[in-house]
């Protein structure tokens, strides 16, 4: 019964750690964005677009990273402020990481601040979805904003729910969306 139970114990972590390898493997699978058919250069123009429910955002700068497994793309210029009933959204998108594993990922400093009542100033740093592979560089992304509690009033909620907000990492020169492959 002993040797059977060491049997079964030495598949088991074989097993899971051919699991892990295979998942680590994947992870480290190179993503490749293109313009039309041709790899998009590191440092090449990289642009795109952040709207959310009161603001559009556009913002330019460079793609910093390809042909791995997460790419990046920075950006100096774009942003500002964007007004609609009650609410002004005001900052930056300051990358914009894509990853093989299909995730999608805006690095920001927005603040929405909500003016009904009272005034809720939130500051959101990052917004995440997904994206499928092979595809466009087009996902909706959610995340959550933070009460900046020394620029609101009292009775604030602590966090703000940012969902259905829709980004797009583009070619700066193409200005159309990077086809993602592996």
């Amino acid at each position: 019964m002993r040797r059977v139970r060491w049997l079964l114990a030495s598949i088991t972590v074989t097993s899971l750690a051919a699991l892990g390898a295979a998942t680590s493997a994947s992870a480290m699978t190179p993503l490749v964005l293109k313009e039309g058919s041709v790899v998009a250069a590191e440092g090449s123009p990289a642009s795109g677009s952040l709207e959310l429910t009161c603001a559009q955002i556009a913002f330019g700068g460079a793609l910093a990273i390809n042909n791995k497994a997460t790419d990046k793309a920075v950006f100096d210029e774009g942003g500002g402020t964007d007004l609609c009933e009650g609410v002004a959204v005001r900052g930056v998108v300051k990358a914009v990481k894509v990853t093989s594993t299909g995730r999608f990922m805006v690095v920001s400093h927005l603040t929405y601040e909500v003016q009904t009542g009272g005034t809720c100033v939130y500051v959101i740093g990052k917004l995440a979805g997904s994206f499928t592979i092979p595809g466009l560089t087009t996902s909706t992304v959610s995340g959550t904003g933070k009460l900046a509690a020394k620029r609101s009033t009292p009775g604030c909620a602590e966090q703000l729910a940012i969902s259905e907000a829709h980004a797009v990492l583009s070619s700066g020169t193409t200005h159309k969306p990077y086809f993602a492959e592996k």
